[in-house]
This record gives C-alpha cells, sequence and structure tokens, in this order.
C-alpha cells in the first residue's frame, strides 16, 4: 500500500474513532461501587440491591452513574449524594 492510502485511511480511522469515543460510557474504576459490589456486601441478590438501589436514587439520597464494564456492557454504580 502507497503511504497516501495509508494516510487516508488513518485519518478516516481517526475520524471514526473520535464520533465512537465521544459516546462511550466512561470506563468502570476499581473504587466503584456497583450492584455486585453492594450483593456480595450485604448477602443478598443484585436485583434485591437494585430494588434497594433504586429507591433511595428516587428519595434523592444516592446518584446513579452509568459506567462501561470490562465486557463493554453499561453497569450502573452509585455514590452518596
Amino acid at each position: 500500500m502507497s503511504n497516501d492510502l495509508l494516510d487516508r485511511i488513518n485519518d478516516q480511522l481517526a475520524e471514526i474513532d473520535a464520533l465512537v469515543l465521544d459516546d462511550l460510557l466512561p470506563p468502570l474504576e476499581p473504587d466503584d461501587i456497583t450492584l455486585s459490589v453492594l450483593a456480595r456486601r450485604w448477602g443478598i441478590s443484585t436485583k434485591s440491591v437494585k430494588n434497594r438501589m433504586d429507591k433511595l436514587v428516587a428519595q434523592g439520597k444516592v446518584e446513579r452513574i452509568e459506567k462501561r464494564g470490562p465486557n463493554g456492557y453499561k453497569v450502573s454504580t452509585y455514590k452518596t449524594v
């Protein structure tokens, strides 16, 4: 391949990267509190934790922050307000 063709391909890839990366959720951090973390800590199911956390979010006591897990799926993380 010629350098000109490689430059055009790299330019297009950079443009696509910019479009996609702007829409990605931030990555999950090691200190994020997730449903799984709380379920293990409290010894209950993640579904029960989600129900409890949804109530706290509705009451304005906790904030839900969507992040991107290591597998690329959306993960809810929580922090106190």
